[in-house]
């Protein structure tokens, strides 16, 4: 299977592939800061369990190319807070007017996707969230009990409305007009972008 358990990752003949991913991945979300170790004293709600997810990625032919790891929240077993979750994405007519427009202008488009998107944006003040230690990686100072969260975490209810905020926020302060027909279209000169989540379409000014 492309998709494993951590036990499954574990006992399987690619354990080092799994082994080196998953501390890859551990490294990463370290790099943005996204939690702090707390002893047991210091966790005030709910301690939510943490999820390991491992995936193969293959290439067009079926070869795999890559083993990935991700670490999540379990999402089902946080608390309903009654927090706005939702977050707006690009109407497919909105996608089609960007296409339309970049042809007619003649200019050139490009697909991105913002990489460990969600690990961006800060959780919201009075949403503390807790998490249990990754499966297979003990504390760095040995006394941490779980994870308190600072930015924002995969499979977190409110991740991709944070994410987004985070980026709406930082186009505009980067000079981008928000359409009025849809919040997910921005345009600055010689520049039109279209979010979905973390994928975002760029056209831009071709220039001779």
């Amino acid at each position: 299977p492309d998709i494993l358990s951590f036990c499954e990752a574990m006992e399987s003949p690619d354990k080092d592939k799994w082994v080196e991913a998953a501390e890859k991945e551990i490294a990463e979300i370290k790099s943005f800061d996204t939690w702090e170790e707390v002893p047991f004293e210091a966790v005030t709600t709910r301690l939510v369990p943490g999820v390991w997810v491992f995936r193969r990625k293959r290439d067009p032919l079926g070869n795999i190319i890559k083993c990935k790891a991700r670490f999540c929240v379990a999402g089902n077993h946080l608390p309903d807070e009654g927090q706005e979750t939702c977050a707006p994405v690009a109407a497919w007519s909105t996608v089609r007017l960007f296409l339309a427009l970049s042809l007619k202008l003649g200019w050139h488009t490009i697909s991105l996707d913002a990489s460990n998107a969600f690990l961006h944006p800060p959780i919201e003040k009075g949403h503390e969230v807790f998490v249990q230690m990754p499966k297979g990686f003990q504390s760095g100072e040995g006394n941490g009990f779980g994870l308190r969260l600072k930015k924002s975490l995969y499979r977190l209810d409110s991740a991709p409305k944070l994410w987004t905020q985070f980026l709406f926020d930082h186009l505009k302060s980067e000079g981008f007009q928000q359409s009025k027909h849809n919040p997910c279209l921005f345009f600055k000169k010689g520049i039109m972008l279209a979010t979905y989540v973390d994928d975002i379409a760029l056209a831009v000014e071709h220039k001779q």
